[in-house]
């Protein structure tokens, strides 16, 4: 699956801009108490989001299955359970519910599929392993330490690179993040003059491959 491009720098800055401008309004012309209620929908939403990608339904859909039944039968899952969870991904705008309670992609959900460069693997990133530390931001700030030294007892790079299988995801999120930002950033940072670009910290070299791929002259140093 082909994800649309990256607007150019100036277009994701002003669409966040206005993004941030229409949060705050909404939150200031409904009583507080209400507006506090979003913080709740926010992570009600990244969880339904989280779970509709680890579970694989996006894929199954795009595969083909647009019925609960058929999504259960190819995912392995419970029919009922399946229904349930499409129905409130329709509250997040990744899938619609046709008629016949059929249900088809809505371009989020598509680029949350396996193929498509989307964040994905970012979300599965921080579902699996971000978002429990998150959880721990209050001890954070009482302690001192990351999260992930009270969690863990380690550093942070050291527990990230430690554990192959936290790793894995951690490299497979930031490169997801690369995916989406790449094209932005390399259109805002034209690198010329620049013959030799080394990253630092790079990952799967994501970054560093959409660079070299501007200039054949250019040499590349991936460290990781």
């Amino acid at each position: 699956m082909d994800t649309p491009k990256a607007p150019p720098p100036q277009v994701i800055v002003l669409a966040e801009s206005i993004r941030a401008g229409i949060g705050s309004v909404r939150r200031k012309i409904v009583p507080p108490g209400i507006a506090g209620l979003d913080f709740v929908s926010d992570m009600m939403g990244f969880a339904i989001v989280y779970a509709a990608c680890d579970l694989e339904l996006l894929d199954a859909i795009e595969a083909g299955r647009h019925t609960a039944a058929e999504v259960a039968q190819a995912t392995g899952l419970a029919e009922d359970r399946v229904s349930r969870l499409l129905r409130a991904a329709t509250q997040v705008d990744l899938v619609k519910e046709e008629p016949g309670r059929r249900f088809t992609l809505l371009p989020v959900g598509a680029s949350l599929c396996k193929d498509a460069d989307g964040f994905r693997d970012f979300l599965l990133f921080m579902g699996r392993v971000g978002m429990k530390n998150w959880a721990l931001l209050p001890d954070v700030v009482r302690d001192g330490r990351t999260a992930i030294e009270l969690a863990t007892g380690q550093k942070p790079f050291a527990y990230l690179t430690g554990d192959p299988e936290v790793a894995d995801r951690f490299n497979r999120g930031m490169t997801a993040v690369s995916n989406v930002a790449v094209d932005a950033f390399l259109a805002a940072y034209p690198l010329h003059g620049v013959d030799t670009l080394v990253d630092v910290g790079g990952g799967h070299g994501r970054l560093l491959a959409g660079a070299l791929r501007l200039s054949a002259d250019r040499q590349g140093i991936l460290f990781d």
